[in-house]
């Protein structure tokens, strides 16, 4: 809260949303941060992803990276006495490395309910170990807020936007996008129809883990004390899928990866848009089989919502997600260590049906490892 903080504090702050301004100057998403230490700023940073082309230069990674290249090995003694000043909650990539450098404190202008790792989708203040680091949040989030939306509305003009991203179009859109539609009725109506089913389905799904579908994470106590089952490991292997009627370019960034049952993992999937004009893009996924779907928890995901790219642009969505340790307790399971998420992009359009997920064409199968899988951690 604002009155947590003093003019010292407030002013540290400003330069964070200097550098936020900046990075919207130059069309990034605008986020600015500064480390201080001791009253002293020792790095700062700005979103840097569009102009280097590396979705890792979030400004936190950035003014680490420099920090790093300048003070050596002192660099990490700094950091575990530094103030990190930054104008949106840091996401799950960038709130993770903080908590392992063990800076002292955080400050932040918005929280982040899509991707924040500090308190809002992940929960890294939970899983520390050692004292917690102190957290300020929300202290000028309605000028953090208000940038977000310039950049957006500045990337997708037919958009209304929420909390910094994307979350609905606008009814003139519809019209331009579907001119038989005749009057405004007809428009909400249809719309409204389409945006229903799929949360019906989806709501059905993630409760019985019908077709496949996961769970949703939201019992962020189970997961910061769940322990890790150190003598079972399982693959996870990613896919994805678009129709010949989407011309996204999608695919995962990674082939597979191991975990345990009872920790958390993150992986990425890339989405492009290749064409020269905006499009509008949905998801439904799977996982097989089917059995182990209800041990799957997705704490965050892109699945069921709309995602828009511009001409050329290009995102990376994030799943972060954990094998519920009971998995190890279900007989079915119990030689069953290969799992397949699998992520299939469509065309938003009105009427658009998600495919059965029961249909034997829709279930990719799961390919053997080229590699030796590795052995359980002892």
């Amino acid at each position: 809260m604002s009155d947590e903080i003093d003019d010292n504090d407030r002013g540290f702050l400003e330069c964070a949303f200097n550098l936020a301004q900046e990075a919207l100057d130059g069309d990034e998403v605008p986020v600015g941060c500064v480390f201080v230490v001791d009253g002293k700023e020792i790095g700062r940073g700005r979103n840097r992803v569009n102009e280097t082309g590396d979705p890792t230069r979030h400004a936190e990674m950035v003014a680490v990276t420099e920090m790093w290249n300048k003070y050596g090995e002192e660099c990490k003694d700094l950091l575990r006495r530094a103030v990190l000043y930054v104008s949106l909650e840091p996401c799950i990539m960038c709130s993770s490395a903080m908590y392992q450098l063990g800076i002292r404190k955080m400050v932040y202008g918005a929280e982040n309910p899509r991707f924040g790792g500090v308190r809002s989708v992940g929960n890294a203040e939970k899983y520390r170990m050692e004292d917690n680091i102190q957290i300020v949040s929300n202290v000028w989030s309605d000028r953090s807020v208000g940038m977000l939306k310039a950049f957006y509305e500045k990337q997708n003009p037919c958009l209304y936007l929420g909390y910094g991203e994307p979350q609905g179009i606008v009814l003139l859109s519809y019209l331009y996008r579907y001119p038989h539609f005749t009057t405004v009725l007809e428009v909400i109506v249809a719309i409204g129809c389409t945006f229903a089913a799929i949360p019906a389905y989806r709501i059905f799904c993630e409760q019985t883990s019908f077709g496949g579908l996961t769970q949703v994470a939201k019992d962020f106590d189970k997961i910061a004390n769940m322990k890790k089952c150190e003598d079972r490991l399982i693959r996870v292997q990613f896919n994805s899928d678009v129709p010949s009627s989407m011309r996204w370019e999608f695919k995962p960034q990674q082939h597979e990866i191991y975990v345990h049952p009872g920790e958390t993992a993150l992986a990425f999937y890339t989405a492009r848009n290749p064409t020269n004009k905006p499009i509008i893009g949905i998801s439904s996924y799977n996982l097989t089989p089917f059995q182990a779907a209800y041990y799957f928890n997705k704490i965050q995901c892109f699945c069921f919502e709309e995602q828009i790219l511009n001409p050329g642009e290009q995102v990376d969505l994030p799943v972060f997600f954990y094998i519920d340790p009971d998995y190890v307790n279900d007989p079915a399971l119990e030689y069953l260590d290969s799992i397949l998420l699998s992520y299939t992009f469509f065309e938003a359009k009105s009427g658009l049906k998600l495919p059965d997920p029961f249909d034997p064409k829709n279930r990719p199968s799961i390919a053997p490892s080229p590699d030796k899988v590795p052995e359980a951690s002892k």
